[in-house]
């Protein structure tokens, strides 16, 4: 069984973008990993501009440390 389209009117679809998380978050800081030992920090607002223009084979990945 596939249930579909049920997510439509929860009002998350239009307030969770990328775009509207960097604005409300922007400033929060993040783990980043990526095969690393080291401890990495980035900004939201920093990793959404990376989402959006990298094409790396292994990208960052957020994390949180609470």
């Amino acid at each position: 069984v596939l249930l579909t389209g049920l997510s439509q009117n929860w009002p998350a679809i239009n307030k969770w973008t990328v775009e509207q998380l960097a604005e409300d978050y922007g400033d929060a800081a993040f783990r980043i990993s990526q095969r690393s030992a080291k401890k990495i920090r980035m900004k939201f607002k920093d990793y959404a501009s990376y989402m959006k223009a990298q094409h790396d084979e292994d990208p960052l990945y957020v994390f949180d440390d609470k």
